[in-house]
Order: structure tokens, then sequence, then C-alpha cells
């Protein structure tokens, strides 16, 4: 049975609200939606993970992320994370090259 590209796009919507639903949860479960070093209060899109120790990093926890492995695990993936801005997680990366 083939499906329209109507029928994919209307998949495509409910599949990654769902997974950006998880991951605005968990943002403002640990951090109120603010950043944790400018302490600016922003949309969820406008937040990242940022891994403290690179050594510990297994996997990236981009959108896709949040749908495609078990829950437990990535959560246990954010935790060893901060919540960055993209200013800050972009001015982290610079400090530590």
């Amino acid at each position: 049975m083939s499906h329209s590209r109507k029928d994919r796009a209307e998949y495509d919507i409910k599949y990654y609200s769902k997974m950006r639903s998880r991951k605005e949860s968990y943002i403002l479960d640990k951090t109120g939606g603010k950043c944790e070093l400018c302490k600016s209060h922003l949309p969820s899109d406008v937040l990242c993970f940022h891994h403290l120790d690179p050594n510990e990093k297994k996997f990236d926890l981009k959108i896709t992320s949040w749908n495609n492995n078990k829950l437990h695990k990535i959560l246990m993936e954010a935790d060893k994370c901060a919540v960055l801005c993209m200013n800050c997680h972009a001015l982290e990366h610079k400090a530590l090259n």
C-alpha cells in the first residue's frame, strides 16, 4: 500500500513533534528553559546539549536521538551534558580548541 506525500508529511510532523516534546520536557525539568551559562531564558530550539567530558560521549543528542534510542539511554546521555544556548555552546567549543 503506497502512502501519499501528504500522508508522509503528516507522519513526519507527528514524529518530530513527539521528539521535540521529549527534548523540551527534559530541558524544562533540568534548567527551566535557561542556558546554564548565561542564564538566558530561550526556546528549547535554541538550547543544545554540550557534553562536559567529550570522552564520555556515546552519541549526539540531536532531535532524532530522542526517538531512535531507548529513553533511559537518552536520559543517561543527557545527564552528561550542560544545556547551553547556541552562542555559549559555540564559545565553549572555541575555548576547547
